[in-house]
Order: C-alpha cells, then structure tokens, then sequence
C-alpha cells in the first residue's frame, strides 16, 4: 500500500478553512492452503442416504486470487462563524474479506443423497467491499467540552458477500447411478430407491459393486456411475448495488469545572437492500473527569436487524431483536507512578440477553444469555 496527501489551509471572506487532498494504493494477493479430509468413494447405504468414503488422509487444498485499487479521499472543513464547523468529504474505501470467506479448502458433507451431497468452500477470489462515500457535518462547540453537531452520510456500495450454493462434482462417482441402477428400474418400472436397491440386491449379488452382507452399493467408474454432484456453500461477491444513508446526531456537555458531563448520540441508517448487519444505534453517556479520577456509565441500544437471509436447512430470514445493555467504567490516575491508571469495569451489569427469531417473533432461533462480566486491573503506559 501507498498512500500521499496534501494538506492546505487558508481563508474566505474572513473563514477559515482547510482541504486535504488523498490518494491511496492497495495491491493485494491471496494464497490460502488448507488441509480437508479426503474421499475416494461413496456407498449407497439407505434408500436416500449415499455415504461418502474417507481415504483417512489428509488433503491440501491451495487458491489464490488478487486485486489492486487506486482510492482517492477530499476533505473541506470550514469555520464559519467562530466555534461553529461546517466540514464535507467524499471518499473511496474497500473493506475486505473475512478470513472464513477466503479459506482455501473444500469441505464436504460426509452424508449425501441420491440427488446431490452439500458442502461448503471459501473463496479466495473474492473482491473486497467497495464504497463511495459522502460526508457532510455541522457542528457548534458552544463552551468548552461541549459541542452539539448533526451529519449525513451516504455510502454507495457493491461487492457485497453472500452465501451462494455452487454445484460441483469433485470426482466421486454416485452408486445410485449407472448400469445397475438402470437395470432395475427397467426391470421393475419404477424409480422407487427401496424398490430399487432389493432388485440389485437380489440378481447382482455377485457383482463387484454390490455388498450384500453390509447392504451397501459402492459407486465406481466401472459400472458407468455418473459423478454425484455436490452444492457447496460458497462466498461470492454480489452483483447488486446498494445505497447506505443516513443521520448522525451527537451532544457532549460538560458542567462547568465539576468534572461531571453527558454524552449522547444518535445514528439512522437506511438502504436500499435487506442487509445483513444494518440498523439504528444509540448511546447515552454520564461521566465524571476529574482529580485524576474518570468514571461512565452507558447505556448503548441497538435497534432489530437482518442477522442471517437464511438458517442454515432453508431460505428463511434470521433477525436479531432491539437489544439494550448498561456498561460502567472508573479508573484513576496514580500520582505516585506518572503513567500507572488503575481500573475496575463492569460490561452489561443488568444482565440482559439477546435473543434471534426466524420470520415471526415466536419463532425462537437462539437466545443467548452470558450475564454480567466485570474486569479489574492496571494499565502502565511508557
């Protein structure tokens, strides 16, 4: 990565102001290597059930991709009238892959059927999120350590990641196919497995695919078994576009030289698409700085999202509910020791759950409850 930027300040009419002018440079290149488990066969072992066959050893799996990005940034920020900031800003940003999405190997399902088997893959090819962005903010530092201040953004986006079945064969024949397999359904007429499965059994006792004391068909390229494809839930990057927008409201306000303050904001979030991951945020602050001395507590409240566009066995939506939780924290400066902070900190300290529903509230997916958690220690910085 590279990056430049230039910086100049000067006035208007009396205004101060400042610009900076950015360019960024990112090339990046994937490999990833993974080990799986390795298959060399499949046993059709119930009517529906085809049961693949491990090798017992391992296999390593390696992909690779790349991607380069040129990414311009512009800010312009203004004063006014005195204490009172006007600032905008446009930019491009990427935000790239999580490590899960981008694993090398291929992992398949032990227990496939007579159609298909499943599975899942990473995606080192994938393409980072892209976004251009546009900030606008006012905001009025009317006393010390205190301001008021209102934004907008807009955030234009593509490249979003989403889980899609990719369909594959991975070189294991189907024993639910081929020469036997349609030489019982002629004989019998029908296409039903149980049906199936005892005619073979009953006139290929001898042939060398067929087990008639564990009940199991093997596939292999000599009876003309086809290849059992495989759906593997794959990463891929998204051909859609969306718009993210939105409002940010913020106060901080310090009472005179008590050292007691408040702190509160407030984000709406808006798009144009069911995103995972997108909703409302608030938080309200009291805090205390003084004396050495600096204690908050906060209340931070997120509104119901988009958790998941599917659970896992359907395409059906998960959500997580509106879910609040009080934090505390109080910490003090040693005189004694410049540097030494000592500090006690209490997270979610009235114990409140989260809980995910499927598309009607009373379809409860997870409730998960982990109670408070409380920390003490130190904190020496040199």
């Amino acid at each position: 990565a590279v990056y430049v930027q230039y910086n100049y300040d000067n006035e208007i009419a009396g205004m101060p102001y400042d610009v900076h002018f950015g360019l960024r440079y990112e090339q990046t290149d994937v490999t990833s290597t993974a080990a799986v488990a390795g298959y060399d066969g499949a046993d059709w072992i119930a009517e529906t059930e085809i049961l693949l066959s491990a090798t017992g050893e391992q296999v390593f799996e390696t992909k690779t991709g790349d991607y380069d990005y040129l990414l311009p940034s512009f800010n312009f920020n203004i004063e006014v009238v005195e204490d009172v900031m006007l600032r905008a800003a446009y930019s491009e940003t990427i935000g790239r892959p999580n490590y899960t999405d981008i694993q090398g190997g291929t992992v398949l399902a032990t227990l496939a059927n007579r159609t298909n088997g499943g599975g899942s893959a990473g995606n080192p090819t994938l393409l980072p999120l892209e976004s251009e962005n546009i900030d606008f903010s006012a905001e009025w530092y009317y006393a010390p350590s205190s301001y008021v201040s209102v934004g907008y953004f807009r955030k234009d986006t593509q490249n979003f990641i989403s889980n899609e079945a990719v369909k594959t064969t991975n070189g294991i024949y189907n024993p639910a196919s081929g020469d036997l397999y349609k030489a019982a359904v002629a004989a019998t007429g029908t296409t039903e497995a149980g049906a199936v499965r005892d005619y073979i059994f009953a006139n290929y006792a001898d042939n060398a695919a067929v087990d008639a004391t564990n009940q199991i068909i093997s596939g292999s390229a000599a009876n003309n078994d086809e290849l059992l494809n495989f759906n593997i839930n794959t990463p891929l990057n998204s051909s859609e576009s969306s718009v993210i927008d939105g409002w940010e409201f913020a106060a901080q306000h310090f009472f005179g030289e008590t050292g007691f303050g408040v702190i509160a904001n407030y984000t709406l979030v808006n798009s144009d698409l069911a995103l995972v991951g997108i909703s409302d945020t608030a938080n309200a602050v009291l805090v205390y700085e003084n004396y050495g001395f600096q204690a908050r507590v906060a209340y931070n409240w997120r509104d119901e999202f988009l958790t998941a566009t599917s659970q896992g066995t359907g395409l059906f939506p998960q959500y997580t509910e509106a879910y609040s939780q009080i934090d505390l924290s109080v910490s003090y400066d040693i005189e004694q020791v410049e540097g030494l902070t000592v500090f006690f900190e209490g997270l979610n300290i009235t114990e409140e759950y989260t809980r995910v529903h499927g598309l009607a509230n009373e379809q409860v997916l997870n409730l998960t409850e982990t109670g408070a958690r409380y920390s003490i220690g130190a904190r020496y910085t040199f």
